[in-house]
């Protein structure tokens, strides 16, 4: 592929999807030098060198998972594959064999037909239950059963049982498509793609928002290999969100952290919304739960942000006042894809949050000494 070829195919790619894969691109030159991967003779996975693996990378970065190619299958190339490997609903384990090029087949629009031989392919053993398989179609759980089936438990034991959930696929389609944001400062330009709401279980006809501490909603980051917003991010959000939400504040108490006040707060939100179509970037009727330097000295705190009025003033100051276990139902966790695009080059967000040159589109601490929000 020829480097404005790419360079397009990786803009178009990096527009969308943290949770699933982009739309179809092109396949790479290279890409029959997967056919042997895709016949299980042999696999590629961690410590392969050569061609084949060129070939991986390279559809990797068409797919919208950019990596370096070199030919050297890494630690870099490793994260990769396994977070293609959550976006397509593979068996998660770094290893491309069949069932994973199979699916570079259907993102990247190739017929994945091997040349002809003279003889069968060698026989390929089924690939191994991934950690979190997806449900069954028509089996996914609505929202309001699955915060029903939580009622009554311990903070702990809840979001133990909606992280399985998140963990498990059930998890709404529209927030499976990411939206981009532009951080523009000095001459450089930085775009980030995050979710177009918060968390939420259950699928879209029936989805509740989940509020989650500061251990769980590091939890869900990790889970689906995605950053938390800082606080700059967030006004970055709200100011070029499609839709902003007037917050919807509830009566102060003790309610305030249970499953019944965190449905009626998504309900009100609902009401609010009043049937405009999901996808677009939303914001102003949630606190995130934000990554801040005060973590390094408070790291038994979590940091809340935002919830932006109607004249972009957020009514909720940077904040760590609460543990790191505590959520009520204002928080909400919207997810950033850890890959941008910084002057049209792919990079790692975690780089820009980490330099002192480049941070500051981003944030407004200077460079992060946490990407975190929990051990």
């Amino acid at each position: 592929m020829g480097r404005g070829r790419a360079a397009a195919a990786l803009s178009v790619a990096l527009a969308v999807g943290v949770l699933v894969a982009p739309a179809a691109a092109d396949p790479p030159a290279d890409y029959g030098l997967l056919d042997g991967a895709r016949r299980g003779a042999p696999s590629l996975r961690r410590g392969d060198t050569g061609p084949p693996v060129r070939a991986l990378q390279n559809a990797l970065v068409a797919a919208g998972h950019p990596v370096a190619v070199d030919g050297v299958f890494g630690g870099e190339t490793d994260r990769g594959v396994r977070a293609f490997q959550v976006a397509q609903r593979c068996a998660v384990d770094g290893v491309v064999g069949p069932e994973t090029v199979r699916a570079f087949d259907r993102v990247l629009g190739a017929p994945g037909a091997p040349p002809p031989t003279t003889s069968p392919p060698p026989p390929t053993t089924a690939p191994p239950p991934t950690t979190a398989p997806p449900p069954a179609p028509g089996a996914r759980r609505g929202g309001a059963e699955v915060l029903a089936s939580v009622r009554g438990l311990s903070r702990t034991a809840r979001e133990a049982a909606l992280l399985r959930e998140v963990r498990a696929g059930n998890v709404p389609d529209f927030l499976r498509r990411l939206v981009p944001v532009t951080a523009s400062a000095g001459g450089r330009t930085l775009v980030y793609r995050v979710t177009p709401d918060y968390l939420a279980v259950g699928h879209d006809r029936d989805f509740v928002r989940i509020p989650l501490s500061g251990d769980a909603a590091q939890a869900a980051a990790d889970a689906l290999g995605a950053l938390l917003p800082t606080t700059r991010m967030v006004d970055q959000v709200f100011a070029q969100a499609a839709l902003r939400l007037t917050p919807q504040p509830l009566p102060p108490g003790a309610a305030m952290v249970t499953p019944d006040y965190f449905l009626m707060h998504h309900r009100r939100i609902e009401a609010q919304r009043a049937g405009r179509a999901l996808g677009p970037l939303t914001a102003g009727h949630k606190k995130d739960v934000v990554l801040t330097n005060r973590l390094v000295a408070r790291p038994d705190r979590v940091a809340i942000y935002g919830w932006h009025q109607p004249n972009g003033r957020p009514i909720q100051p940077l904040s760590l006042v609460h543990e790191r276990g505590y959520a009520d139902y204002s928080h909400g966790v919207r997810l950033v894809h850890r890959d941008a695009l910084l002057d049209g080059r792919a990079v790692r967000l975690a780089d820009v949050l980490r330099d002192p040159a480049l941070a500051g589109l981003v944030s407004d601490e200077g460079a992060l000494r946490t990407l975190r929000v929990a051990p």
